[in-house]
């Protein structure tokens, strides 16, 4: 899924176990690392440009890590 921020990424990256790439091109100054973005960072991967986007595309369909970072982070204990 390719969205800006909004809610239904959460949704939607629990329910499938998919990654999220928030495509962000207006907000390059934005430091994604930091804590405010942590809860993104666990499902999501940030592009601010249509080249990163391409490349994040790519790396999803090719790469199942972020699939399972999601996985690990629903089997861990919330509380």
């Amino acid at each position: 899924m390719v969205t800006t921020t909004s809610h239904i990424a959460y949704a939607y990256a629990f329910y499938y176990q998919k990654p999220v790439i928030f495509f962000l091109p207006a907000f390059k100054s934005v430091e994604v690392d930091s804590p405010q973005f942590a809860a993104l960072n666990v499902f999501g991967i940030f592009a601010h440009s249509l080249e990163s986007l391409k490349e994040n595309v790519l790396l999803c369909a090719r790469d199942s890590a972020p699939s399972e970072k999601i996985g690990d982070f629903l089997a861990r204990s919330l509380l």
